[in-house]
């Protein structure tokens, strides 16, 4: 009887006394391993067998997951190294300014968990991200210079727009002054305050990072001029004017002389109100009498023409009244005497509320006429004698 390998696999299965079977064919040569022979065994030692087979497999999966997975991670691990080595400091470390010249190098870290967090975090940029983000801090990217150095702008590797204060190696502010007004700029926050990003102190440079305000500074609109001058109060070079025309105030330092009150800002407040509205740079009478433009706009306020102090090409941008009434405001703020000066709340108030009642200003400071000084004297008069004691007192503006 001839079967083929299914009937006899069926065939052993239906005979208890059959432990094998294969397929047997006589007189042939196997030129490979040999014959397949199918063995009959227990069920249960098949189905143990089965069960070591499926745990093993099992493993195998759990163990090549597992490698995968911590190779995975540990590739993560040394991308993240690469990337923060590469980085360096750009503005993503906190680190501390000391004070003596050790801690110039921008690695160097010292605890300070004892100070206030606002005098001792302050983000580095290193020397050589700024060099680079500014071509090298070329002509080309100047903006300007002021009291303690040049402005440039810079772009950042990742598109970023930024301004750098470098600080003259030869200026009069030193490490502690620098550390100073980062610190103190550092805590101000406000819309209309330029943002500091970052600083830079390597070697012997110093250099602070702000954002960049595309519109440049208010006098740029205001008189038509490239040329910026950095003065230590409020003027319209200081304010500068980001991508909507807002306006940010810039150029934080110290006064190295002089006595201030809080009413100076006031007084700069004023004098800035009338070139806004007149279009004229305070000094742009110099060769006439008045010599100011508050001079000049508190003789025609006195003769009731202030109508010649504003601007004609303020077109509708205002009413008549309301440049009447700032020019009011700006001769209350640089009146003579600080004390008859209104402070900055009760000027935004005023600015803010047409209907408040202005008060009406008196004689503003640094008015000299020498107009017909002399004039009416006699030849009769005699000469009076200017012996008398004076005391000179030292007041702020």
């Amino acid at each position: 009887m001839s079967l083929n390998l299914k009937e006899c696999e069926e065939e052993c299965l239906r005979d208890c006394t059959c432990t094998a079977y294969a397929s047997a064919i006589d007189t042939r040569t196997y030129t490979d391993s040999g014959q397949d022979l199918y063995v009959r065994v227990d069920a249960i030692e098949l189905a143990r067998h089965r069960k070591t087979r499926s745990l093993s497999q099992k493993a195998m999966v759990a163990i090549i997951v597992v490698s995968i997975l911590t190779a995975l991670l540990l590739a993560g691990f040394l991308y993240g190294l690469v990337i923060k080595k590469r980085k360096g400091c750009n503005g993503i470390y906190v680190v501390v300014l000391e004070t003596d010249r050790r801690s110039h190098n921008p690695q160097c870290v010292k605890d300070r968990s004892d100070e206030p967090r606002g005098n001792r975090d302050v983000p580095l940029f290193d020397l050589s991200t700024v060099a680079s983000a500014t071509n090298n801090f070329s002509v080309l990217n100047k903006l300007g210079r002021g009291g303690f150095g040049s402005v440039y702008k810079g772009v950042m590797d990742n598109g970023m727009e930024i301004a750098v204060k470098r600080l003259s190696k030869h200026s009069g502010q030193g490490v502690k002054e620098f550390k100073n007004e980062v610190r103190l700029i550092a805590k101000l926050q406000h819309r209309n305050l330029v943002r500091i990003l970052s600083c830079c102190v390597e070697e012997d440079e110093k250099m602070l990072i702000y954002e960049y305000l595309p519109n440049k500074s208010l006098d740029t609109f205001l008189f038509d001029s490239r040329l910026r001058i950095i003065h230590r109060d409020l003027k319209a070079s200081n304010i500068l004017l980001d991508a909507a025309m807002n306006p940010m105030i810039s150029d934080f330092e110290y006064a190295m002389e002089g006595i201030f009150s809080i009413k100076s800002d006031v007084y700069s407040f004023g004098v800035l109100l009338l070139e806004v509205i007149s279009g004229k740079r305070n000094g742009a009478y110099y060769h006439e009498s008045p010599s100011s433009l508050v001079g000049h706009a508190w003789e025609l306020w006195k003769e009731g023409n202030c109508e010649d102090v504003i601007d004609e090409s303020m077109g509708d941008s205002c009413t008549k009244e309301e440049a009447l009434r700032c020019i009011q405001i700006g001769l209350l703020c640089v009146q003579e005497f600080a004390d008859d000066r209104p402070d900055m709340t009760a000027v935004v108030f005023m600015l803010a509320n047409k209907d408040v009642v202005l008060a009406s200003p008196k004689r503003p400071a640094y008015v000299f006429k020498s107009k017909h000084h002399g004039a009416n004297l006699s030849a009769n008069d005699k000469p009076a004698s200017g012996n008398d004691v004076t005391i000179s007192m030292l007041e702020g503006r």
